[in-house]
């Protein structure tokens, strides 16, 4: 926990800490429901990524784009859908890349909190379609996905 923490602070991240000292107990973090996870001033470029699912998503794949932050995202293929999942806990900070992605969800190894898909796209319907999500415009069109940040990306003080 630690390190991934410092990871974060060294990409401009910090943290609310709910007790009146510096420090605070395990105890005082295992409210999931809170975010405790401050983004940073400056988000990282981001540039649009193309996804081709013939390509580079095969079926019942994954790929991660960006980095285990708020603004990267993990992309699992099934059968019938495209689902979209955060990379970061935003209660605590924990990357959730090395979670597996059970029963669409996925669950943060340091205190158990559960996220399903930011969204999901229905392959069995092929028209073009935008998604957009906190941080993400996402456009499906011929078997392909862009995803670019919004263009009017500004970060809030706190994840939601």
């Amino acid at each position: 926990m630690r390190t991934r923490r410092g990871q974060l602070r060294s990409w401009g991240y910090s943290f609310r800490n709910p007790a009146p000292s510096p420090l605070y107990s395990f105890e005082e973090t295992i409210d999931v429901s809170k975010s405790n996870v401050i983004l940073p001033e400056q988000s990282p470029a981001f540039p649009p990524v193309t996804i081709s699912l013939d390509e580079d998503l095969p079926n019942h794949g994954e790929r991660y784009i960006g980095r285990d932050d708020h603004l990267g995202l993990r992309i699992v293929r099934s059968d019938t859908t495209i689902s979209f999942y955060p990379r970061l806990c935003p209660h605590e900070g924990s990357s959730l890349d090395s979670r597996a992605c059970t029963n669409n969800r996925v669950r943060c190894h340091w205190h158990g909190r559960l996220f399903g898909p930011l969204a999901t796209l229905d392959l069995s319907n092929r028209e073009t379609r935008e998604l957009v999500l906190d941080h993400h415009h996402i456009h499906f069109q011929n078997n392909v996905l862009v995803i670019r940040l919004k263009a009017t990306e500004t970060v809030p003080s706190q994840l939601a």
